[in-house]
């Protein structure tokens, strides 16, 4: 049997494996499997100068890849990894690139908010990236624009926490923006109401 088909048989039963990459070379990443404590190599990323030259290279992991976001010097760059082919694509779909944004995953879905364009403009857009049909849809903005902010999904909700607005004024780490999958609407919650 083939990794896909091993990952879908053990999908199908419900075992759920949690992977962690590392990246301790230009290029080249390890990723451990803790269920089976082993460690893989993966096959090395295809040569890009922006990822030797330029800084705000952000990862994150979906479903069975590994998504890699890279500036390049007018525009940005994603390099895609999938575990189960072994393989690298190069990936330019997503409808506002961005770097230095708030993410979290969910299954085989991920959320980026926020973060800053090619011009170095603060964003306040949203996308959902789906690892399954390699897919990106535009979600409702945030009523605030902000990069290197936080994001996590908590009770299948997405929250974006803190980061630095356009007046380059830090966001508290008391306010967030929650965004529900069946919701349409954004809005600022105040947790230091709370407190």
């Amino acid at each position: 049997m083939g990794r896909s088909t091993d990952y879908r048989l053990r999908k199908l039963n419900g075992v759920i494996e949690h992977w962690v990459y590392f990246s301790c070379q230009l290029l080249q990443w390890e990723a451990f499997n803790q269920i089976r404590h082993r460690w893989v190599h993966l096959r090395r990323m295809p040569h890009n100068e922006c990822f030797i030259f330029f800084s705000d290279k952000e990862s994150l992991v979906v479903g069975t890849e590994l998504l890699v976001f890279r500036k390049e010097v007018t525009s940005k760059v994603i390099y895609r990894y999938n575990i189960l082919t072994n393989s690298w694509t190069s990936d330019t779909s997503m409808n506002a690139p961005r770097c230095l944004f708030g993410s979290a995953s969910l299954g085989k879905k991920v959320v980026l908010a926020g973060g800053c364009d090619s011009q170095d403009n603060i964003l306040s857009s949203a996308e959902m990236y789906n690892s399954e049909t390699h897919k990106w849809e535009t979600l409702p903005s945030m009523n605030k624009p902000r990069k290197m902010c936080s994001g996590v999904f908590m009770d299948r909700r997405f929250y974006v926490i803190g980061g630095v607005s356009v007046s380059r004024w830090i966001l508290a780490t008391s306010c967030a923006v929650k965004w529900c999958h069946t919701a349409t609407e954004v809005y600022i919650i105040d947790f230091s109401s709370y407190t």
